[in-house]
Formats: C-alpha cells, structure tokens, sequence
C-alpha cells in the first residue's frame, strides 16, 4: 500500500478505515419494519453471526467478544483494538487525481506494463505536482 500523501500527519502508524455504510430508516419507508430489521441484525445471535462470520465485518458492538475469522478483518480489528487507526484521507485529494491521475498508474502496475520502482516514481511526480499540497 503506498503511503497517504494527502494527510498531515508526519507519521502514520496504523491504517486507515472507515464505515464501509451507514443504514438508515427513511421516514417514508415501512418504518417499523426497517427498525425491527436492524435491531435484529444488531442484537440477535443470528444477526452477530451474519455481522461478523458471513460478512466478515467488525462488529460496532462492544458487547460481541466474536472475532472475524477472514485475515484482513482479524487484522483491522487488532489495529482497532489497538487505537491505530485514522479517518479515510482519500477525500482529501483533489477531485479527478483518484481515478485521471492515480488510476492509469496502478493499471500500468497491474497490467506489469511498469516495475514497482516506476511506479513508486510515477506516484512521487504526480503527488508533487499538486502545488497545494506540496
């Protein structure tokens, strides 16, 4: 994973994570049923079991001591048990430079149309030539 240029801090030692979406009842939905759903999925053993074994999420819940099985949520979860993690700071780049700058460069690696050490240089000058952030 490339380092997170677009954040102020000097030194990152944790990873990066965020909610991957938040739920919510729209007030002209079937309400009732919306919240009996969600509290089920929170509070129940089927919807801890979904939570955390199926979907192999993270549980909010401090009361689940379940763990997720798959290496990357077991992972996270250690680095959140740790406190080393930091809020997303993708949103912070400007708009385009994701998917018109970034983009085609980690395709380039993808595709093995350039070595590691190319793309490393590639991503540097591009970082760079962001004059606001430099």
């Amino acid at each position: 994973m490339p380092p997170h240029a677009f954040s102020k801090s000097q030194t990152i030692d944790g990873i990066q994570v965020g909610a991957p979406s938040w739920w919510a009842v729209y007030k002209d939905g079937n309400v009732e049923e919306a919240k009996k759903f969600l509290n089920e999925f929170a509070h129940s053993d089927a919807g801890r079991d979904a939570r955390i074994n199926k979907m192999t999420l993270i549980s909010p819940f401090a009361s689940d001591s379940a763990k997720p099985a798959s290496p990357l949520s077991a992972s996270v979860a250690d680095y959140v048990s740790r406190g080393k993690t930091y809020p997303w700071e993708q949103f912070k780049m400007p708009d385009g430079f994701t998917q018109d700058t970034l983009g085609p460069i980690y395709e380039l690696l993808a595709q093995n149309k350039i070595t590691t050490a190319q793309f490393v240089d590639m991503v540097t000058a591009s970082i760079a030539s962001v004059p606001s952030l430099c």
